[in-house]
């Protein structure tokens, strides 16, 4: 099942990268083995020209410490696609937060021009367990590396959100977050609903 959906996920990206163009919408957990999850994210972009995308994705993992998302979406974005790995050697454990990175691969359709970028990043993260479920704040600060046929050249944001995981909705994992940009890049709301399941049967219910 791992191998079918990977062989999948990166069929994806091949033709038509993360939730959200340029976004991150994602904390240092990684999913257990053998689970899987795919999910929605809608983005509002805030500067160049505002406007809203809206995008599906596909996560997996490939063992403790890194999994790949696969990515597609369209909007004020015409349509981008692609997919990012995420590294995360040390885990949120006792008094030490998810330390790690992501890198991505991009390629998107904006007003007629073609841009491909490649996405790279630290990222950390800390979950705290609430009345209210379970919060993993994250920041990251990626620095995107652009090309097109009118310019090549690099943008950087700032990126802070959380995931949420609702003890009412066990079978649901939201995320909300703020990317800023520092330079050349985009500024945005972005948001995501990720449904876990299992890859041998099919979605599960976390207790």
């Amino acid at each position: 099942m791992k191998r079918i959906l990977l062989i999948s996920l990166f069929s994806m990206t091949s033709f038509v990268a993360q939730a959200g163009y340029l976004s991150i919408l994602e904390s240092g957990e990684i999913l257990p083995e053998g689970q899987y999850q795919f999910g929605v994210a809608p983005q509002l972009l805030l500067n160049n020209g505002s406007g809203a995308d809206v995008d599906g994705f596909l996560d997996a993992p490939i063992n403790d410490d890194l999994s790949v998302r696969g990515i597609a979406g369209f909007g004020t974005i015409d349509f981008h696609v692609g997919g990012s790995v995420k590294y995360v050697p040390f885990p949120d454990i006792d008094n030490q937060p998810a330390i790690g990175g992501k890198a991505g691969v991009w390629y998107a359709r904006i007003n007629g021009q073609n841009i491909s970028t490649i996405q790279v990043g630290p990222l950390l993260s800390r979950h705290f367990d609430t009345d209210q479920g379970r919060f993993i704040p994250y920041v990251a600060v990626p620095f995107n590396i652009n090309s097109s046929s009118a310019r090549n050249y690099t943008g950087t944001q700032f990126v802070g959100g959380t995931e949420w995981r609702n003890p009412d909705w066990p079978n649901m994992l939201m995320a909300a977050e703020l990317a800023v940009s520092l330079n050349d890049s985009y500024s945005a709301l972005n948001f995501s609903v990720a449904f876990p399941f299992d890859g041998k049967r099919g979605f599960r219910t976390n207790k």
